[in-house]
């Protein structure tokens, strides 16, 4: 364990590790980059329920009536739809589920791209120094 990256990272002083947030690493790092946390994390959920979606889908039936299959299908449906217009209909629609999945990933990615690329994402600074 290396000294000086106990505790939590907004905590700590400058010189003792690795600091988060802007300034003078006071504030909290969660609401200091709301805009980058908030969007990461709905197309974080997305991502991990359409892999749920597809995963439980090989063990029921498409129209069960169980209140957490509705739940999945509800809250991925608007993706699956955008995907499938846009998706030759030889894809079937399991298959769909995981190329909505990788949509979603890249559509993570790219917007962690455009924030990085502009300075906007959350750094450790002075983290090994």
């Amino acid at each position: 364990m290396q000294a000086g990256l106990t505790g939590p990272p907004h905590n700590r002083r400058q010189g003792q590790g690795a600091r988060c947030g802007k300034g003078n690493g006071m504030g909290n790092p969660l609401f200091d980059y709301w805009y980058f946390h908030l969007p990461n994390f709905v197309l974080a959920a997305l991502f991990w329920t359409l892999l749920g979606r597809f995963a439980l889908g090989l063990f029921v039936p498409e129209n069960w009536d169980n209140y957490i299959w509705r739940a999945f299908v509800r809250l991925t449906q608007p993706v699956v739809s955008v995907v499938r217009a846009i998706t030759p209909a030889i894809v079937g629609p399991r298959l769909l589920l995981l190329l909505a999945a990788v949509w979603v990933f890249v559509l993570r990615l790219a917007f962690y791209a455009v924030l990085a690329a502009r300075g906007l994402v959350p750094t450790l600074q002075g983290a090994g120094a």
